[in-house]
């Protein structure tokens, strides 16, 4: 398991302020649909609460490192043995809760992406993550997804899967599967969460029951920006089981295959 770096989340920050930059001066203004409009905008400031709220906890538990030292040397000199081991599980548990990460190669995608990760852990939901993704996908004198776009496109398939599983009143029913890699000059992106209740179609896509008109916005901005790069997008409905796969042509070949659902 590779440690959630407290720099990442730094990074993250720092890459959302200059996102919110680019939004309000630069895509923002040229979006016909106010509706999608308020819902990128609306995005960007859910991302960027969740990235504090993680870099927050770690904050404080950098504050608190010295204590917690003082505290197991008092009981290690106490002779508190019994008690030394109930309170390094209780840290660990804390611990826990943001330090799982996946390491793609991207850093602008590794800092929403482990933050998402953590907060569907923290929802009780279990975590299979592989990625690998270019360190910058853009070549010289070529068109391809930029990193803005991209994580915008995870952010969505994360926020939506953490939805779907939340609708499963057992955790232990909760998944999520992720894979993004290279394949065949395509970034190959793949989602898999369980949900409970019932799908309906939105035309080519689905949504749960219990979700709003922001999901329609979601899957839009997903779409618009798959087909802005002459990619591909197939979802699919299997029973209790959600996937969506990705195609987004990109100038880097490398790994090839396909998970079994």
């Amino acid at each position: 398991m590779i440690t959630l770096k407290y720099a990442h989340v730094v990074f993250a920050l720092a890459v959302l302020a200059g996102s919110f930059w680019l939004l309000y001066k630069v895509v923002l203004p040229r979006m016909v649909d106010r509706r999608i409009h308020n819902y990128q905008k609306d995005l960007l400031e859910r991302h960027f609460e969740e990235i504090n709220e993680v870099y927050m906890k770690m904050r404080g538990f950098k504050h608190d490192f010295h204590n917690h030292l003082q505290a197991m040397k008092a009981l290690i000199e106490l002779g508190e043995y019994d008690q030394l081991a109930v309170y390094l599980s209780q840290i660990s548990e804390e611990l826990e809760k943001i330090d799982w990460t996946v390491k793609t190669g991207n850093l602008m995608l590794d800092s929403i992406l482990n933050v998402k990760l953590t907060l569907a852990e923290e929802k009780g939901i279990k975590i299979s993550a592989a990625a690998s993704v270019p360190e910058t996908l853009m070549q010289k004198d070529r068109y391809s997804v930029t990193d803005v776009e991209l994580c915008t496109i995870i952010g969505n398939l994360m926020d939506n899967a953490i939805e779907g599983c939340l609708t499963l009143d057992n955790e232990e029913d909760r998944f999520i599967r992720l894979l993004i890699r290279p394949m065949k000059g395509n970034l190959y992106i793949y989602v898999a969460n369980s949900y409970g209740g019932e799908l309906r179609r939105l035309g080519d896509a689905y949504a749960t029951t219990k979700e709003g008109h922001e999901h329609g916005f979601g899957l839009r901005s997903i779409d618009g920006t798959v087909d802005k790069y002459g990619g591909s997008v197939n979802r699919k409905s299997e029973p209790g089981v959600f996937v969506t796969e990705i195609l987004l042509p990109i100038n880097h070949i490398d790994q090839e295959g396909v998970p079994s659902h």
